[in-house]
C-alpha cells in the first residue's frame, strides 16, 4: 500500500513508522522507531522540566539500551514469522505462497520464544511500573509496549502469553496514566489501524490476518 486517501505519500525508501522533520534550511526523515524515541527526547529533554524516559543513572540507562536493542531483535523475529505463516503478509511482504515456510516459521517462534525468556528474566523481581525497576514508565517501557500492541492489533499475535512476570508488567502498565489506549487514539487518527490492517475498499485484503500455524504461545504450538 502506497497511500491511504487522505494522507501523502509515504516518502520513497521508507517503511512505517517515519517521522518528517521540519527546520529552517529543509527537512528531513528519521526512519527508526528508537531514532525517533531518541529524538523527541532530545526536543523535550528533563532539563526543560520534562520526564527522563533515558533513565535516571548510568545504570537504568544501560538496562534501557538492553531492553531496546532486546525489541528490535524480536521483532525481526517476529516479521520472519509473519512473512512465512500469514497470507496477509504476501499484501506487502514480496513474497509468494510458494516461498512461505513453515520451518522458518517455527525456527522464528523458537528464537522469539527465547528472547521473550531473556527478557523476562532480565526483569524478574524488577516489575513494578516499569521494566527496569524504576518510579515511572521509561523508554524501554514505551518500546516494549509498542512491540506487545502492534503484534496483537495488527496480526492478532498475543506475545505475552505463558510469560506471567511480562503480563503482569503490562497490566501495571496499560492502567497506568502513561498509557494511550486503542479508543483513545482512534479519537485522532480515525480508522487508519483498520485501514492498514483490512485495505481501503479499494483492493482485496482479508479481513482479518490469519496464521497458519493455529493458536498458540511461543516455541509452542497447541
Amino acid at each position: 500500500m502506497e497511500s491511504i486517501s487522505g494522507l501523502e505519500k509515504r516518502p520513497s525508501g521508507f517503511s512505517l513508522p517515519v517521522l518528517r522533520t521540519r527546520y529552517s534550511s529543509g527537512e528531513c526523515y528519521i526512519a527508526e522507531s528508537s531514532s525517533i524515541l531518541e529524538y523527541l527526547e532530545d526536543i523535550f529533554p528533563a532539563s526543560r522540566g520534562f520526564a527522563n524516559l533515558r533513565g535516571e543513572d548510568y545504570v537504568q540507562t544501560a538496562k534501557i539500551r538492553d531492553i531496546v536493542q532486546l525489541v528490535n531483535e524480536l521483532l525481526t523475529w517476529c516479521n520472519v514469522h509473519v512473512r512465512h505463516s500469514t497470507e496477509f503478509s504476501l499484501l506487502w511482504s514480496g513474497m509468494t505462497k510458494e516461498q512461505q515456510s513453515l520451518m522458518a516459521s517455527g525456527y522464528a517462534r523458537l528464537q522469539i520464544t527465547k528472547l521473550l525468556d531473556r527478557l523476562q528474566l532480565w526483569t524478574e523481581g524488577n516489575i513494578t511500573n516499569s521494566l527496569t525497576g524504576a518510579k515511572r514508565p521509561n523508554l524501554a517501557d514505551v518500546t516494549v509496549a509498542a512491540a506487545k500492541t502492534s503484534m496483537e492489533e495488527i496480526y492478532g499475535i498475543q506475545i505475552f502469553e505463558g510469560f506471567p512476570k511480562l503480563d503482569a508488567w503490562w497490566n501495571q502498565y496499560s492502567s497506568s496514566e502513561w498509557f494511550v489506549s486503542r479508543s483513545e487514539i482512534d479519537l485522532i487518527e480515525t480508522g487508519r489501524l483498520q485501514i492498514l490492517t483490512q485495505g481501503d475498499g479499494n483492493q482485496s485484503t482479508e479481513k482479518k490476518p490469519s496464521s497458519r500455524m493455529g493458536s498458540y504461545r511461543y516455541g509452542a504450538p497447541r
